[in-house]
């Protein structure tokens, strides 16, 4: 390595400081707290009181989608019954339709 190159990576006793780095743990990022930080309007007791709605309000849309997801899945499930059914049908009257041209019953194919 260059010596700049190496004072840029390594500390002083070689160790990589990407080591160090990777150990701490990156605090999560509150884009809410930022913004309501950086607005000049709020005063700081009306800063907390929104933080804290915003927190409630994560709290009921968390609890609100994992109720959610079950519905979704059971409407999933009922579109698919409906297009297996629709497609039978499609299928059914294609085989007498062919059944019809070539003369035979209805049935034959079925």
């Amino acid at each position: 390595f260059a010596p700049k190159v190496y004072e840029k990576h390594f500390d002083s006793d070689g160790k990589p400081k990407c080591e160090i780095s990777m150990k701490k743990k990156r605090p999560v990022f509150n884009s809410a707290k930022a913004r309501i930080s950086n607005n000049e309007n709020l005063n700081s007791d009306e800063k907390r009181h929104v933080l804290k709605t915003n927190k409630k309000v994560a709290k009921e849309l968390a609890n609100k989608s994992g109720g959610t997801k079950k519905k979704i899945k059971n409407k999933s499930s009922k579109w698919r019954e409906e297009s297996n059914t629709f497609r039978e049908a499609m299928r059914a009257s294609r085989l007498i339709a062919k059944a019809e041209i070539e003369g035979k019953p209805a049935h034959y194919y079925l």
